[in-house]
């Protein structure tokens, strides 16, 4: 397969079983995927076939879209499902506008807290407040790739930014690469 970027048109969805619809083949492609976490000894491998590329070979989702899909909640916990995979390869995620609010961006962070993937980050408008940006700043202190998270016309306030930032300059933060938070 080859890397692939996933776009979701702006929308309203008719109800979660539509959000679940959407991010299902998401979540396929990755249960597909070698597993690039197992410890185990591999199997004895049967005689090469010839190689060829197939329209099924498994696509590495490496840019995921969803500017303006208002998918709230629900579509937060399936983001934190596809996140926290194993086989997760998302490098950029794009969730401008989708009233994300505290509650979507706490269930996100559980998501984040477990990739190591993605590099690039952005919630602008999500009316996230300071409590999540708090909840944000601990997921992404101690993430080991992203070096740019969008936070921009969010309601976080100044005590909201001196939470996010007491979070990701605390000692428990181990991020690899510089991170800028815009």
């Amino acid at each position: 397969g080859t890397a692939h970027k996933m776009v979701c048109s702006p929308r309203r969805w008719s109800g979660p079983a539509e959000i679940d619809a959407f991010f299902a083949p998401l979540l396929t492609r990755l249960d597909s995927a070698p597993d690039s976490t197992s410890t185990s000894e591999p199997e004895p491998e049967p005689e090469p076939e010839p190689e060829t590329e197939t329209d099924d070979a498994p696509v590495a989702v490496r840019a995921l879209d969803m500017r303006k899909c208002l998918m709230a909640g629900r579509g937060a916990a399936c983001l934190s499902t596809v996140l926290s995979h194993p086989n997760c390869a998302l490098l950029d995620l794009y969730l401008f506008a989708n009233a994300l609010q505290n509650d979507g961006v706490r269930i996100l962070s559980e998501g984040l807290r477990q990739n190591a993937s993605l590099t690039k980050l952005n919630l602008c408008g999500n009316e996230i407040g300071p409590s999540g940006a708090a909840a944000l700043g601990s997921a992404l202190s101690a993430h080991p790739s992203l070096t740019q998270c969008d936070l921009n016309c969010n309601e976080i306030t100044d005590a909201g930014v001196a939470v996010l930032v007491a979070k990701l300059s605390s000692p428990a933060g181990t991020t690899n690469s510089p991170l800028a938070v815009l």
